[in-house]
């Protein structure tokens, strides 16, 4: 019953004795082993640069997947500590100032905002004031006295209970641009200074220009076209 398996030959089985021992009937019952022949050389390259492969591959997406699960925990941390920032809110209770002096909204970072005549941190928002600059030509007059005879050489410095004395055109001006940036202020959530959150602030602008609007010429004449439509009203969104 010779070459059965492809792996070995077996010898013929003994003949039953009970004149053989143990170990001689089970070292005859031993299948003999068959050494196979050397395996061409370029097999064994294949398997080595298959194993190559195999170990160079789990290398690779193990540091992939570190790499990608460590970005990951960053970029969490980033968002969380940025979201933080956004959502901290900055409040009449906590506002962001200058201080009390000129050396010390410089070292806050502020710097002075013409329009409003106040020093200002970087975070306000300064809408209208470039406008106003160029509406007066960039000329802004003030003096120390009423009389107008002491002219103020450097208005962001004019900071004294004693106040200082100005044209009525940049007082009317200023009202007109205080409503430019009072508008932006109520449709948008950025931060602005007290001037324009001021409700008494607002309704003095009003009067200004109404007061100086009423001495124009030809008040009562038919020169303004108007007409009624259906409005819609709405609250201002939520922050």
């Amino acid at each position: 019953m010779e070459g059965l398996s492809p792996e070995k030959s077996y010898s013929k089985l003994p003949l039953l004795s009970r004149s053989l021992s143990d170990n001689q009937e089970n070292n005859e019952l031993q299948p003999k082993p068959v050494h196979s022949r050397m395996k061409p050389w370029w097999m064994l390259l294949v398997w080595i640069a298959s194993a190559s492969l195999l170990v160079m591959s789990t290398v690779f997406i193990t540091l992939a997947t570190v790499s990608h699960e460590d970005h990951h925990h960053h970029h969490h941390q980033y968002k969380q500590q940025t979201s933080g920032i956004q959502s901290q809110r900055i409040t009449k209770d906590q506002p962001l100032h200058c201080g009390k002096s000129v050396d010390e909204a410089i070292r806050l970072g502020c710097t002075f905002d013409p329009m409003s005549l106040q020093w200002l941190r970087p975070e306000c928002r300064r809408t209208g004031n470039d406008e106003y600059l160029e509406f007066l030509g960039g000329n802004l007059t003030y003096w120390v006295d009423r009389n107008g005879s002491t002219p103020v050489h450097d208005l962001s410095r004019q900071v004294n209970d004693d106040g200082f004395w100005g044209q009525q055109r940049q007082h009317v001006a200023h009202c007109a641009f205080v409503y430019v940036r009072l508008i932006e202020a109520a449709t948008t959530d950025g931060i602005y200074d007290r001037k324009t959150w001021s409700p008494h602030h607002a309704k003095h602008c009003a009067s200004v220009l109404l007061n100086w609007a009423m001495r124009a010429p030809d008040m009562t004449d038919a020169k303004q076209w108007a007409h009624v439509s259906f409005g819609t009203c709405w609250q201002r969104g939520g922050l």
